[in-house]
Parts: structure tokens; C-alpha cells; sequence
């Protein structure tokens, strides 16, 4: 993805194999809907977001200046969260006027998991000395002109979500 996470090769698609991997089965929306890791312990991980595809992420989304510890990817932006491990954060396609999910994946160089993933239009990504805090909306609810403010905060291997 970037050669900024050397332990990462990862490969990008949009379409759906069956079972044996031989019949394609159909393609979802947005650029990509499966993301495949080969790490450099030489485990492969695929995940899937199978809440509709994910997108390359806006320009409205505000990042911090001069980081070194946030990268915008193409498809996705990277948090280097020290020791060698990553958070890769994918916004979802956005239907309508529902916002996007947001997909975080914790890369190591053994493993990837999907530890986040939530109707959350991702608005900005902030580094503080403690780690990173993601500002976002969510979905508005019946009555409600604009969705709730909320963040997700990453410091000290933790992560926590919380409604403002």
C-alpha cells in the first residue's frame, strides 16, 4: 500500500468468490469491498466489509499538518501507532445521505484485525502526545436535522468510542 509500512503488501478487490474461490459471485459498491494482507511473518489475512464497499477517503476529511505518524493513502489513512504496528482506517461508500462505515484495522507484522467498524462519517483524525483521536458523525436519528458528533480514541494499544 505504501511504502511507509514495509511489513504490509496488501491487495485491494471488489468482487465476491464462492466457497472454492473458482465462480465469481458479484462485485459491491464503492472501489473495494476486500482488502488481502501478506505481513511479513508470511501470514495472509483477507478481511471483508460486508456492509458495502469502501471507498478512497474524501478531502473534507481534516488531518493533521506535517505528521509523520498520519498518512493519507490513496485508498486509506494509515496511523503509525509505534512498535512496528498500524491502524489502517477505510471509509466506507456512502449511500445517500446515510453516513459511510468506518473500518479500523489493526496491522502488526503477525496479524490484521478489524477492531472498529461503525456507521461513522469520519470528519478528522487528530495526533495528541497520548495518540490519535478520530472526530466523526453518525447517523442521524428520527427528529434529528445532523447525526451526533462522537470519537474514537487510540492511546496506549486501547481504543475506545464515545458519543459527544
Amino acid at each position: 500500500m505504501d511504502g511507509t509500512i514495509e511489513m504490509l503488501s496488501a491487495t485491494l478487490r471488489n468482487y465476491w468468490y464462492d466457497d472454492n474461490r473458482t465462480k465469481l459471485l458479484y462485485a459491491d459498491p464503492g472501489d473495494f469491498c476486500i482488502i488481502d494482507f501478506s505481513l511479513s511473518s508470511g501470514v495472509w489475512v483477507g478481511i471483508a466489509n460486508q456492509e458495502g464497499g469502501w471507498s478512497k477517503p474524501s478531502d473534507q476529511i481534516k488531518l493533521p499538518e506535517q505528521s509523520t505518524k498520519v498518512i493519507k493513502h490513496e485508498y486509506g489513512i494509515i496511523l503509525d501507532i509505534g512498535g512496528g504496528n498500524h491502524i489502517l482506517a477505510l471509509t466506507g461508500y456512502k449511500y445517500t445521505q446515510e453516513p459511510s462505515f468506518l473500518t479500523l484495522i489493526c496491522v502488526t507484522p503477525d496479524n490484521a484485525d478489524m477492531v472498529f467498524n461503525k456507521k461513522v462519517e469520519l470528519l478528522e483524525v487528530q495526533e495528541n502526545e497520548k495518540g490519535f483521536r478520530l472526530l466523526g458523525q453518525l447517523p442521524a436519528t428520527q427528529g434529528e436535522q445532523a447525526g451526533r458528533l462522537c470519537e474514537v480514541c487510540i492511546e496506549g494499544g486501547e481504543l475506545r468510542f464515545k458519543e459527544l
